[in-house]
Order: structure tokens, then C-alpha cells, then sequence
């Protein structure tokens, strides 16, 4: 991922805690100079979060769809498809659009198992708790506490959502009952050898 996203990815996390906006306001600013598909997606995903309203929310997600239907310019970008998708999965489910969820959900899972599957290289610098797919599973799993509350409570509003949700895609996408399937490729993968990769990393002649 382009540092400037990695940064401005971030940045709405911290300030969730602080209950502020300067610096997601300073953030989006910079995204300003940034016009790759990736910043797009992340400049209205952001702006769809901190919207104070759930109709301005689902128009500034209704731009994502065509870019996501793109292919990914950078592979170390996937997150913030994978993020971009989970969101408008959420916003469809408000909206009671039961199947148009589903295809998002799923889009989350086949495009993590695709970066997965495929260039062994391609390292996610967040963990994947930012997921409401994440947490859906978490929750059917038994587990609770924090988000996980917000997704049991998702599930017990819409019963039938529920259950089509673990048929075509809790089920249907069994590989992620694991947690550590989640974590793969992430700064928790218990697997990874990260002082080897941060030694690879350091001889790749970084311009600055």
C-alpha cells in the first residue's frame, strides 16, 4: 500500500478514540493529490464512515461498485477493497437489501482468499477486526465482547438475515471458521518469519 494510504487509513481509527476530525479532515486533504483508483475508494469509504447521516452515507458508497469491479492496481492495496466492500455489505443490510449484503460479504472472502492464494508477497499491515465480516463470523462462532456485540445484534435484528448469511456464506466459506485464517498475512500471523521480511524489505532501495 502507498504510504500516504496506509497513513490516511489509519488516521479515523485514532480519532474514533479521541472524538475528533481535524486530522481526518488533514488526511482527506492529502488524499486530494492521490487520484489512483485505491485513494478514490478510500477518500469516499472514510467520508461514508463520518457521515452524520445514513443517506449521505450509502450516496458516497454508491461510487464504489464500478471501482471495486476493477482489477487492483497495487496487490498491497487489497485492504482497502476488502474494507470498501465490507462497508457497502453493512450499508445494503440497513437498507433490508438481504442479497445485494451477501454479494458484498462474499466479495470480502473471495477477493482475501484470492490475495492469499496468489502473490505470496502481499502483507496486510492492519489486522482484520475493521471487518464487519470478521466479526459476523466471531460472532456465530460463540465469541463476544466489543465489536463482536455490534455484529450478534446485526444477526438478531434480522433473523432471516441470519440465516442466509450462515448457509451461502458463514458455511459456504468454511475455511475462515479458523481464526487464524483471518490473521494470515497480517502483523498476528503466528507463521511469519517478520525478521526475515523487515530484513527483505530494507534491501528493495526505497526512494523517499
Amino acid at each position: 500500500m502507498h504510504p500516504l494510504e496506509w497513513y490516511v487509513a489509519l488516521v479515523p481509527e485514532v480519532e474514533e478514540n479521541e472524538g475528533e476530525d481535524k486530522f481526518t479532515s488533514q488526511a482527506l486533504k492529502l488524499l486530494d493529490r492521490d487520484r489512483s483508483d485505491a485513494a478514490i475508494i478510500l477518500r469516499q469509504t472514510i467520508l461514508a464512515e463520518t457521515a452524520k447521516e445514513d443517506k449521505a452515507s450509502v450516496v458516497l458508497l454508491s461510487v464504489l461498485p464500478p471501482l471495486l469491479k476493477k482489477p487492483i492496481e497495487d496487490p498491497s492495496s487489497e485492504e482497502l477493497y476488502q474494507v470498501a466492500a465490507d462497508r457497502l455489505a453493512q450499508s445494503a443490510l440497513q437498507e433490508g437489501r438481504n442479497d445485494d449484503a451477501l454479494s458484498w460479504f462474499q466479495v470480502v472472502l473471495e477477493e482475501r482468499m484470492r490475495a492469499r492464494s496468489g502473490d505470496a508477497s502481499v502483507r496486510w499491515l492492519r489486522p482484520p477486526d475493521v471487518l464487519m465480516t470478521y466479526q459476523l463470523y466471531r460472532s456465530l462462532a460463540g465469541m463476544k465482547g466489543g465489536a463482536i456485540d455490534e455484529a450478534a445484534q446485526l444477526l438478531t435484528n434480522c433473523p432471516k438475515f441470519k440465516e442466509e448469511f450462515n448457509t451461502h456464506v458463514y458455511s459456504a466459506y468454511a475455511y475462515f471458521k479458523d481464526p487464524d485464517a483471518w490473521t494470515k498475512g497480517t502483523p498476528f500471523d503466528s507463521t511469519m518469519d517478520y525478521d526475515a521480511y523487515i530484513t527483505k524489505q530494507l534491501t528493495k532501495g526505497w526512494r523517499y
